[in-house]
């Protein structure tokens, strides 16, 4: 929290994200959800969600582009990738659907 405190959108999302950290969910399964669910709301994004209980390993790699976006602290350590979709929305704000 101290961390974003200076991040331009950290207002605008700070009451839904506290209420989702304050949920006290008792696995973290269903507090991941909660994050989904609320991040696929604010954007309007209709994935088709799910989940299973039984870990599948694939193959799979999925390829995806780095998209730098402007960083609380990449002034002292430069643009550090894949940090998380938090880092992203407290930085960029309702511009996040257009840039994914």
């Amino acid at each position: 929290d101290n961390n974003y405190r200076k991040a331009p959108f950290y207002d605008h999302f700070k009451d839904d994200i506290h209420a989702i950290l304050e949920s006290k969910q008792v696995f973290l399964l269903d507090l991941n959800w909660e994050i989904f669910v609320f991040i696929s709301n604010t954007f309007r994004w209709n994935p088709q969600w799910s989940y299973s209980l039984v870990y599948e390993k694939t193959e799979e790699i999925v390829n995806s582009k780095i998209i730098q976006y402007p960083q609380l602290f990449e002034d002292k350590q430069g643009f550090i990738p894949n940090l998380s979709i938090l880092d992203l929305m407290l930085c960029v704000g309702p511009q996040v659907k257009y840039l994914i």
